[in-house]
């Protein structure tokens, strides 16, 4: 990995401006990387990338394999010929200041379908000859299974796979055939928009490189119960005799959530995956590591320890702690891929086994400077300066509030209590400078640290509050939607941002 100090900003696909409900891997990205440049910032960190089925958050895909076709730029497929601009009118009705998802799935999938459509009819012979070309490169690793689940999943109105006639739910070789045949124009279908996504896709990745900006993305540990992954390979997972999780994932009880979390996600059968030499993990982080140059690994201490709740169980207050064979794992993927540009997402409840994982493969874990403030940090010992230099400095991530939401809710604590609250607000002061700029205090912090990268979000960047925070964990529902206008990053900002790489050496 390159351990060359530097900078970037974290924001997802999603959140970038555009007019048809909802950012797109087209000219507003293209743009973004520029404007990162003009910034001289060297890494662009998005969230995942895959299909989501209708739904917001972006760690519930579909398929760990899959681009999210719903990132799709429309206006690029109009300049392929495959849309008139007639056909995106109506999108331009959707909100642009927030995500509205479930109008944006059914208005955008719609558009998509009628180009994909276009494309299968009247293709130039070198598109068809390129999609031809990707789909002999990805058929058999997961494209024909992907194509084939979410086309039988259309056709069942979005029940879950377990549910689908026994034949094609439990992948009985006369049924997968019945379902292939009687699905072949939709399959078509899903594998051109996969090929639409790709093209786009490796477009932007050529201009990032061009520009010397890195994209940092992100692979959750687990993949959801109704995917493509899950019915494709029951076998890596602990499942039921009908295919449901027989025990899920989450994290036991703890001062944020006293019940503690239930995820639901099946857990892995990790005796099977090791038998199988662990080609499935290894083939997930090499299509992850295809699409992006360095790649968070969500809830790493997963792969030391992880918490099993048995599936009757509502909440994760009946969970056990489980062992999972991550030195085996991580060596299979050494000796397979190489040396691999990974992060550990090393935070929640750390055990020692988890560092040591961490450590014996080398890869660098995470900073927040929220909890490192809250947790006492910033004295002799654990000064940001004093962090290891194979790590990782964050501001917040988009699970955590915003500068100002954070830092209200930091003074808020002792409102009741005047003095208190001077003698608090003079330490943030202290620490930061003006609290009316408390994000610049933050990201010069963040940005200071001996870290070899440090990420702020942009929602911080631009100083924003609660209003634009990405993800609340836990809160099932109003996350994901923030997006933002060119009009809010000034120039004055753009410049706040360099001159702050600037002073602390990550400038590039």
């Amino acid at each position: 990995m390159n351990d060359t100090r530097r900078s970037g900003v974290l924001l997802h696909i999603s959140s970038l401006p555009g007019a048809h409900g909802i950012g797109e891997i087209g000219p507003e990205a293209h743009r973004f990387i520029d404007v990162l440049r003009e910034m001289r910032q060297s890494v662009w960190q998005i969230l995942p990338i895959n299909p989501t089925d209708r739904g917001e958050a972006p760690y519930t895909a579909t398929s760990s394999f899959a681009g999210a076709e719903h990132l799709i730029c429309l206006s690029d497929l109009v300049g392929m010929g495959l849309l008139s601009n007639r056909d995106l009118y109506p999108l331009e009705a959707l909100p642009r200041n927030r995500v509205a998802f479930g109008q944006m799935f059914a208005e955008r999938g719609a558009v998509l379908r009628r180009a994909c459509r276009a494309f299968l009819s009247a293709a130039s012979v070198s598109d068809r000859a390129a999609f031809d070309a990707f789909r002999q490169r990805h058929d058999d690793a997961w494209l024909h299974d992907y194509a084939l689940f979410t086309a039988i999943s259309d056709a069942h109105r979005g029940a879950q796979w377990m549910d689908w006639p026994a034949d094609i739910a439990r992948r009985t070789p006369a049924g997968l055939e019945r379902a292939a045949s009687l699905h072949a124009e939709r399959m078509e279908e899903i594998a051109v928009a996969q090929f639409l996504f790709d093209k786009q896709w490796t477009a932007l990745r050529a201009h990032a490189k061009q520009a010397g900006v890195e994209i940092f993305g992100d692979v959750p540990i687990y993949v959801a119960q109704n995917s493509a992954d899950v019915w494709a390979a029951p076998q890596f997972f602990e499942l039921d005799e009908r295919g449901f999780a027989a025990n899920v994932a989450g994290c036991p009880p703890d001062a944020f959530a006293v019940d503690g979390q239930r995820w639901g996600n099946p857990l892995y059968d990790w005796q099977a995956l090791e038998r199988d030499g662990f080609a499935w993990w290894i083939a997930r982080v090499r299509r992850a590591l295809d699409l992006a140059d360095i790649v968070r690994v969500d809830h790493f201490r997963a792969f030391a320890g992880y918490w099993s709740i048995p599936a009757s169980e509502s909440t994760g207050k009946s969970g056990a702690w489980r062992t999972a064979p991550g030195p085996q794992l991580f060596a299979a993927m050494r000796e397979a891929l190489g040396d691999t540009a990974l992060v550990a997402e090393d935070l929640g409840f750390i055990t020692p086994d988890v560092l040591e994982l961490r450590d014996s493969f080398g890869l660098p874990g995470m900073k927040i400077v929220q909890f490192e403030i809250e947790n006492g940090a910033f004295a002799p010992g654990n000064d940001p300066e004093d962090w290891p230099t194979l790590s990782v400095s964050y501001l917040g991530t988009h699970d955590n509030e915003t500068a100002h939401e954070w830092l209200a809710r930091q003074l808020a604590d002792v409102l009741a209590d005047p003095l208190q609250l001077a003698e608090r607000k003079r330490r943030f002061e202290a620490l930061i400078g003006p609290l009316s700029e408390a994000h610049w205090g933050l990201i010069a912090q963040t940005f200071r640290a001996r870290s070899f990268l440090a990420v702020v979000q942009l929602q911080d960047v631009l100083g924003l509050g609660s209003e634009a925070r990405m993800n609340t964990p836990s809160v099932p529902n109003g996350n994901w939607s923030w997006r933002f206008e060119w009009t809010d990053l000034s120039n004055e900002i753009k410049e706040r941002l360099m001159r702050a790489s600037e002073a602390s050496g990550r400038a590039h």
